[in-house]
């Protein structure tokens, strides 16, 4: 909502919106894959709607099926963003 409203009043905030483990604050126990789901249709909504003015990039463990396409980077213990020597 914050995003939104900044740019719907030009309040000059920066045009990105960084989520650290938006799957995580689901929890494990009673775990719901259709909310988790429709988070992220959300966000791929918004960032289509907003292309030229909002960079949506999150970071998550648990990507679903429907996002898989918008990975971007993916990286594990044996592919590090830097490597350990």
């Amino acid at each position: 909502a914050h995003k939104r409203t900044s740019i719907h009043f030009d309040l000059g905030l920066p045009n990105i919106l960084l989520i650290d483990g938006l799957s995580e604050h689901l929890g494990k126990e009673g775990f719901d894959p259709d909310r988790q789901e429709a988070m992220y249709r959300y966000f791929i909504q918004m960032s289509e709607e907003l292309r030229d003015i909002l960079q949506v990039i999150i970071v998550d463990n648990e990507v679903p099926p429907i996002a898989r396409e918008f990975i971007r980077l993916e990286l594990s213990e044996s592919n590090r963003l830097i490597p350990i020597e």
